[in-house]
Formats: structure tokens, C-alpha cells, sequence
């Protein structure tokens, strides 16, 4: 890592301490540490920084009249002038200081924000940050990203004319919908830099909010920026109703305001819904913002808002973002090759350029590809780049995963978060210089992005992380360990806490300790953090947990927002049609609209009622004509009558939608080779089938892969004694028996080997009567 020259007054000296000890000597630049006695110290302080990358400046009343630090601010500003790698940071430490008005702090230094902090952990936590930054800035490939950006012309002067408008509503948040990789954030940063709304340099907050989160988790990583989150202000923030929780966000909202900083919502369902609604809650805070057109507010969604909303609410302007066209992908693919210093061959690159599809992260990837193996084996290989907008998840873990065990180990550790600081991390991995090193690799590489409010916080993509979470990727004993110590001492000590300097272990140690059935004290009780909980009790199978603590939520359910409450209902919904319980029969009538169909269709798919259950698992499709879960029950019952025709289309559907999910390959698969006649194009599709099952990532993959080879030889190749050996190979090999013992018992009816199927039945028991497991 780089080093910081520590800038203060001798009278800071017990502060400063304790942060260069945080920061440890390798990595700053502290009087004690370096300034040898006897040495002339002018010419110390002049080596020392022109070692050192990061030059912090603690500003207060003595430090501003020190001559020694006024030298040393002159000396960082010539420093930066003449090396772009040199950074400055200012630190406020003294609040009697008014930054705007204090004649001793030059203008130049005035346009670095200067936000009070005294503790010493928060500051190096910021102090590391700004640190890790620089090395991300002096690498070519992730610096070469950063400035990547070419076209959405007429996006720009779409939102020049929105922003520079004569309507007396003046706008006062941004919404950015479009894919993940198409280049939202960047238009988004890009567009308020060209309406000077932002300086060149400027770096925004970033929070990140799921499906699963509320205003509750906003208002949580709000106060994180504003300073640690205290035990005594999450007791308070469970005591709130939903009003004054919305008070509560507008308040903090109007520090981050005062402060000059913005704020971009990374929103994958909790603002914008997949259905267009927005979160009453966001509509509320903005409303009443202090000062409009500054833009503190901002989203970055995946889904698209109304356009009866935004017809309605001229405080709020939107931008899709869609795919480049060919020129401006040909021209972001040239002006990346040109960066990485890449020489092209023609022929080669237009035949890339053929099967690029305009999303910005498949034009990275494929120009990463061509650095690391060449174009000419990139232009052999064009399939693995066409596939890249379905299979990335697939070429990024199999790449981290060629860097070694310890690689792959650590990334099963980050995506076992939601989120999860830099400092977690370091004390579960031990800080070695290994781990620093893969997760600069991992971050360039695009696996994690970094949020909060100094960027100091690891969050997985969700696409990565669902990956691990199916294939049921185990964390490492010794990793294990660890994190099992953290829980106990939580739980031990908890009486001891005031302030959470570190919200990410927090929420892990809350979890935790719910997982495995402490009882903790009312206000760890936090509404989204249970619902996560839940999600992972339920495909744990703890299904009296689920609803147990479900029931506590909904004991108070007026200090929820609708949309909470809604999913806790679902949830409960869920589990109850699981156990099939008569309860279930009360509280769905809590539930409306397609949630109601297809929950009721699930529930009697349980009790073996399939033609009713097809009959509200068809009207749910009505009213949410994408719902993979309704597709996939739907699927399922239709394969479980055998109703191989009327299931082949939707099969297909749910295969194309979601290629390396095992259970859509496998459902697809028993379609097609039942078919009396299979086709040259058949037959390619079930060549692709086997290729996707092998990459799949789920835990059953293996085993399904196992039953499809064996089915093949029955259904394709005709050949009974392969199909049954290889059948019965796979219910020696794995655990659950399930699949192959299904298949085993199919072909023994349409073969007429009663004799073996009694056997089979005898020795293992019926078989459950269900397509999943």
C-alpha cells in the first residue's frame, strides 16, 4: 500500500498517535516514527514527502498557526502540481474552525471538503480509503476503465434541456434506470460533471440498497456517514413510526446536503420496484429538500419508475440508459485496445465487433480477454465473448478461482456478506499482503464494488454472490473460526456496546446470532435485517424459525412501510404452504395480485391438488406475464404429469432467461428428449445443454448433469443397459438420490422392469413426488 505524511501541531500529538499506530509504520509517515534527531528537520520533512503519496492535513487553531505546517502545506501543493499521484487530504479536527472564512487556509485547499471528525478510528478508516484509491488510480487497467466513456449524445442533451428547463418545478433528484454494465453510473457522473453540478475529480457517496431493504437500512448508512452508529440510536430508531422515520432520513439527507456531497443510490428493488411503483418514503424525503436542483439524491436503478409518476412529480427527471450503438461500441472497443495499448488486426477485430451486442461491460470484457490471451485466440473463442452478457458470472469466478485456492476462498468469504468492510475482513483474513493484493485484483477485475460514504465498505454483486450462495460454496474452516468468534463475543459482551464504529460486522454478528437462536435485545430487531434472516432460515429448511420470528415482526406491523410488511406476509406465505398448513388459508387473504396466485398454486402443489394449482399458477401469469417463479411451478407440475408438450415452451423460456440455472436445464431437457423426433436444431440444443449444466452453479448441477447423461442413453441413444448402469452409478455417488432415483423408476415402468422397481422402491423407499427435490 502507499504511505501518508501525517501533517499536525505538537498538540495533537495523542490523536495523530493513536492513528499512525492504526495505520501501522509501513504506511504513514509520523514524526516518531521517521524525523532522526540531528537531522536538519527542513530536509526530513522534504524527503519524507516526496515518499509518501498521501499528504492528510489535520486542521485546527494550532495546526494552522504552526510555521512548520504551513511549510508543509506549501510543499504538498507544489508536490501535486508536478505529480499527478500525489493526493491531499484535508482533515477538520478542530470545530471552532470555519473553513470558508479562515484567512490562514489557502483558497485552493478550501475547494477539499473538510467534514469535523475526532475519532480516531473513523479518520483512519477514511485515511486507508483514500490510500487504497491511489493504488487503484496508478493501475493502468483500472485507471484506463475510470476514463473510459464514449457517445449518449442524445441522453446528454436530453438532460441539459431537463436540468436547464423554465418550469417552475425545479428538479431535485435523478433517477438512472437501465441494466447492470450499461453504463449508468458513469452517465450519470459524466452528465453532472458537464452541467458543472460536480468538479472534475469529485467522488460521490455511494449506497447500495436491495429488494429486502428499507428505509431503516437507508437511514443506518446514512448515520454511518454522519458519524458510528451507537447502540442507543438504533433502540431509538426501532421506537419511530414510519413517519418520523421518514423525519429522521430528511434530517440526516440535509447534513449530507450542508456538507456538499452527493449521494448515488445503487437501487436493485427497494426504491424502484419491478413493478414501477417508487418507495412512498424516497417521495416524502425529497419533497421537502432544502435546496433544489443541487441533486444530494440520486438513483441508479435496474428498474424503470412510472410515467404516471413522472408526469406527476416534476421534482424528479429519469434517464434510461440503453445499449451503444455500433459506432459507439466500435468506438469504445478502439479506444480501450488503444489505452491497454492493444495492437489490433483488423480481420480479427471486426469479427469481434461482429457479435458485440452495445453493453459496455461485454466490450471490457472482450478487449480484457484480448490483453490477457491475444486477439487471435479471442477470435478462436468468440462464443465464450457472445455469451458473455448470460455466462459472466461464470468467466469472473473461474478466473478468480485460476489464482488459487486462497483466492477462491476469499472470495466465498466477501460474498457471504451483504456488505463488509476492508478492516472485517483483515481481521478474519489477518491482513496479510496476499489478501490486500486479491482484493485490488478482484475489485479491477469487477467483482466487488466499493460503497458508502468514503467507499469503504466490499459489496459483491448480487449476481456473484447468488452464484456461490446456489452452488453452496463453504467458507473456510479457519475463516469459519473466526467468524464464529466474532458472534460469541457479540453476544457475550453486548451489554458492554455503546458505539458500532464498523456496520458491516454489526449486521453480520445480528444475523448470526439469529441464526443460530439467541435471543438479543429489542432493538437488533430491525425489520429488513430480519427479513434477510428469514430468506436464509427458509433455504436452511428452519421453517418453525421462519414463522416464529415473522409472527414477532408482525406484532407491531404499523412502524412498517407497505412494501415490508408485504414481503414478511410472503415469506410467511411461503413457509406455511411448505408445511401445508391450514394457516396458510387465513393469512394469504393479507396478499393480492399475482403474489396470491402463485402462492395459492404453490401451496396446492404441496397438497397434490395439481389441476387447481395449475389453474392459479396460469392466472398468476396473467396478471406478471415474466414471473419466473410462477414459469418454474408451472413448469414443474406439468413434467410431474408428464406433460412433456404442453411444458417445452416455457421451459425454453425460463432456460433462455436464466442459462446456467440447473433446474431450467434440466426441465428443458426432459422436454426435448422426449420428443418423438428430434431435429438437427434438437440436438444442438441439448449439445448446449450439456455445455451450460457443466458450467452451472448450482450444488445439484453435478448430479443432474449425471441423470441427463443417463437419460440420454435411454431416451436418444436407446441404449437400456448404459442408461441403467450409469443411473444407478449416480445413486451410489450422491446423497440426496432424488434425481437419478426418479429417472431410474421412469425407465423401469416403460420398459416394463417391474422387478427392478420394486427393488429400487424396497431399498430406497418411494420416491417424493415432485420434479425439485
Amino acid at each position: 500500500m502507499n504511505r501518508a505524511f501525517l501533517s499536525h501541531s505538537s498538540q495533537q500529538k495523542e490523536l495523530i498517535k493513536k492513528i499512525a499506530s492504526n495505520l501501522g509504520k509501513s504506511n504513514c509517515v509520523f514524526d516518531e516514527y521517521e524525523f532522526e534527531s540531528g537531522m536538519p528537520l527542513f530536509e526530513e520533512i522534504l524527503a519524507s514527502l516526496e515518499k509518501t503519496e498521501l499528504f492528510v492535513l489535520f486542521i485546527s487553531d494550532d495546526s494552522l498557526n504552526s510555521k512548520w505546517v504551513q511549510k508543509e502545506i506549501t510543499l504538498a501543493r507544489r508536490n501535486l502540481e508536478i505529480d499527478e499521484n500525489k493526493r491531499i487530504f484535508p482533515i477538520l479536527i478542530d470545530k471552532s474552525i470555519d473553513v470558508v472564512q479562515d484567512s490562514r487556509i489557502p483558497d485552493w485547499l478550501k475547494d477539499y471538503l473538510m467534514k469535523p471528525y475526532q475519532d480516531h478510528f473513523i479518520i483512519t478508516k477514511k485515511i486507508r480509503q483514500r490510500l487504497r484509491e491511489i493504488s487503484f488510480d496508478q493501475n493502468p487497467l483500472f485507471k484506463a476503465k475510470e476514463n473510459l466513456f464514449v457517445g449518449r449524445n442524445s441522453l446528454f442533451e436530453d438532460f441539459e434541456a431537463k436540468i436547464f428547463s423554465l418550469n417552475d418545478v425545479k428538479p431535485n433528484s435523478i433517477i438512472v434506470s437501465g441494466l447492470e454494465g450499461i453504463g449508468r453510473r458513469t452517465f450519470l457522473k459524466n452528465a453532472l460533471k458537464r452541467t458543472n453540478k460536480i468538479k472534475e475529480f469529485y467522488t460521490p457517496i455511494i449506497l447500495s440498497l436491495d429488494s429486502k431493504d428499507s428505509i431503516e437500512d437507508f437511514i443506518i448508512k446514512l448515520q454511518d456517514f454522519d458519524d458510528e452508529t451507537s447502540s442507543e440510536f438504533l433502540a431509538e430508531l426501532q421506537k419511530l413510526s414510519f413517519s418520523e422515520k421518514i423525519q429522521e432520513a430528511k434530517n440526516l439527507l440535509n447534513k449530507v446536503q450542508e456538507s456538499n456531497e452527493i449521494i448515488f443510490v445503487i437501487d436493485s428493488g427497494c426504491i424502484v420496484k419491478p413493478t414501477s411503483k417508487v418507495a412512498e418514503w424516497y417521495l416524502e424525503i425529497i419533497k421537502t429538500q432544502k435546496h433544489k436542483e443541487i441533486f444530494t439524491l440520486n438513483i441508479v436503478s435496474r428498474f424503470r419508475p412510472s410515467n404516471g409518476l413522472l408526469r406527476l412529480r416534476k421534482d424528479i427527471i429519469h434517464f434510461h440508459v440503453t445499449t451503444l450503438s455500433e459506432k459507439d461500441t466500435e468506438k469504445l472497443f478502439v479506444k480501450y485496445c488503444d489505452m491497454l495499448k492493444l495492437d489490433l488486426v483488423n480481420s480479427d477485430a471486426k469479427a469481434i465487433l461482429e457479435v458485440m451486442n452495445g453493453t459496455p461491460s461485454q466490450v471490457q470484457y472482450s478487449v480484457e480477454y484480448i490483453k490477457e490471451y491475444g486477439i487471435k485466440d479471442a477470435a478462436k473463442n468468440i462464443n465464450e465473448l457472445v455469451d458473455f452478457g448470460e455466462t459472466q458470472v461464470y468467466y469472473l469466478i473461474d478466473m478468480v478461482k485460476s489464482k488459487g485456492e486462497n483466492s477462491s476462498s476469499l472470495l466465498t468469504l466477501l460474498s457471504s456478506f451483504e456488505f463488509v468492510s476492508y478492516e472485517f475482513i483483515y481481521s478474519i483474513t489477518e491482513n496479510s499482503s496476499e489478501t490486500e493484493k486479491l482484493l485490488d485484483d478482484f475489485y479491477i477485475l469487477g467483482i466487488f464494488d466499493l460503497v458508502g460514504a468514503n467507499k469503504e465498505y466490499i459489496k459483491v454483486h448480487y449476481s456473484i454472490r447468488d452464484y456461490l450462495r446456489r452452488s453452496k460454496e463453504k467458507i473456510s474452516s479457519e475463516y469459519s473460526k473466526k467468524l464464529r468468534q466474532s458472534i460469541k463475543n457479540f453476544i457475550t459482551h453486548e451489554n458492554e456496546h455503546s458505539d458500532f464504529k464498523d456496520i458491516s460486522e454489526l449486521l453480520f454478528n445480528i444475523k448470526g446470532a439469529i441464526l443460530e437462536g439467541h435471543k438479543l435485545p429489542e432493538k437488533y430487531y430491525i425489520p429488513s435485517f430480519v427479513l434477510k434472516t428469514i430468506v436464509e432460515l427458509y433455504y436452511q429448511g428452519n421453517y418453525k424459525n421462519v414463522i416464529s420470528l415473522i409472527d414477532k415482526i408482525l406484532e407491531n406491523p404499523s412502524r412498517l412501510e407497505d412494501s415490508l410488511e408485504r414481503e414478511f406476509r410472503y415469506w410467511l406465505c411461503l413457509t406455511l404452504a411448505r408445511n401445508r398448513s391450514s394457516r396458510f388459508e387465513i393469512e394469504i387473504d393479507h396478499l393480492d395480485g399475482s403474489d396470491y396466485d402463485f402462492l395459492y398454486g404453490f401451496f396446492l402443489r404441496f397438497k397434490g391438488q395439481f389441476d387447481g394449482a395449475m389453474t392459479f399458477l396460469k392466472r398468476a401469469l396473467k396478471k406478471h406475464s415474466n414471473s419466473q417463479k410462477s414459469k418454474r411451478e408451472l413448469v414443474n407440475i406439468l413434467l410431474l404429469r408428464q406433460d412433456y408438450k404442453m411444458a417445452i415452451d416455457l421451459a425454453k423460456q425460463n432456460y433462455e432467461q436464466q442459462k446456467l440455472n440447473a433446474f431450467h436445464i434440466q426441465a428443458y431437457f426432459i422436454c426435448l428428449i422426449r420428443k418423438p423426433y428430434l431435429s438437427k436444431d434438437d440436438k444442438a440444443v441439448i449439445e448446449d445443454l450439456f455445455k451450460s449444466i457443466e458450467k452451472s452453479y448450482d450444488s445439484k448441477a453435478k448430479e443432474i448433469a449425471s441423470v441427463m447423461k443417463g437419460e440420454y442413453e435411454y431416451y436418444v441413444k436407446k441404449n437400456i443397459p448404459d442408461a441403467i448402469a450409469i443411473l444407478r452409478t449416480c445413486i451410489k455417488t450422491n446423497s440426496s438420490k432424488h434425481y437419478p432415483r426418479k429417472a431410474l423408476e421412469e425407465l423401469y415402468n416403460n420398459t416394463g422392469m417391474t422387478a427392478a422397481k420394486n427393488e429400487l422402491s424396497d431399498k430406497y423407499g418411494l420416491v417424493n413426488k415432485s420434479f425439485t427435490d
